[in-house]
């Protein structure tokens, strides 16, 4: 789990997790591929609905 109060806090502890629990596979990847992955992993976290009901303050 990744957990942090900043998006970009967040983004480093998975990419941290990913570096180091899944080396193997992304010693596979190339960089494009590697590029691919931290772009859709940025888009995921940074998603929301707009309704405003979940506050990073209420976490």
């Amino acid at each position: 789990m990744a957990a942090g109060n900043e998006l970009e806090e967040v983004e480093k502890a998975m990419f941290d997790h990913i570096e180091k629990e899944h080396k193997e596979e992304l010693d596979k990847m190339s960089e494009d591929d590697i590029n691919h992955l931290k772009h859709r992993v940025s888009t995921l976290l940074g998603r929301s609905c707009g309704c405003g009901a979940l506050h990073t303050d209420d976490l």
